[in-house]
């Protein structure tokens, strides 16, 4: 598959899971499928990217701006 496809796929997933998934789930999935686009591709890398970013991402849009989205899943 096409770098760009895993990219753009990871992106839609993102838009499609938020309301559902929350924050902290959807940029988890945004993270590890992105990632797959590369040739150097490791879950560990995948994975501390994904808990810097979404604490940062927390701490930026929920805590900073105080931005009013789910952080965790719906169904919790």
């Amino acid at each position: 598959i096409p770098s760009v496809l895993w990219v753009t796929g990871s992106t839609l997933v993102f838009a499609i899971c938020l309301p559902i998934l929350g924050l902290v789930a959807s940029l988890f999935l945004l993270v590890v499928i992105s990632s797959m686009a590369s040739h150097e591709f490791s879950w560990k890398g995948s994975v501390l990217s994904a808990v810097f970013l979404i604490g940062f991402a927390y701490m930026a849009f929920v805590w900073g701006l105080k931005l009013q989205f789910p952080v965790w899943p719906t169904f919790i």
